[in-house]
């Protein structure tokens, strides 16, 4: 699976922790950077769609989870975000 955000911040340099069934996936997880969209949506559009991804490769990280009941959290670290939606989804699907 991938993990994809729906989200707006003025916040220059927030940042969330991802806990996956009370484990981390990978160490960068403990702290992922968002990027500002600059605003929060009040005057104007200001939501971004985000997958997660590897800090160095750039490219989405891939969650294999079995089947089942799982229990992810996504914590606030650092600064605010107004998170409109996360969605778990098919690598095959875009967003």
């Amino acid at each position: 699976y991938r993990i994809t955000l729906k989200y707006c911040t003025e916040s220059l340099a927030p940042v969330r922790a991802l806990i996956v069934d009370g484990a981390f996936r990978a160490e960068w997880m403990k702290e992922i950077q968002i990027e500002s969209t600059g605003g929060w949506s009040n005057e104007h559009d200001d939501w971004k769609l985000w997958t997660l991804a590897d800090p160095e490769t750039k490219k989405p990280f891939p969650f294999y989870l079995r089947k089942g009941e799982h229990t992810l959290r996504l914590v606030n670290v650092q600064e605010s975000v107004n998170l409109d939606f996360f969605a778990i989804h098919s690598p095959d699907v875009e967003m």
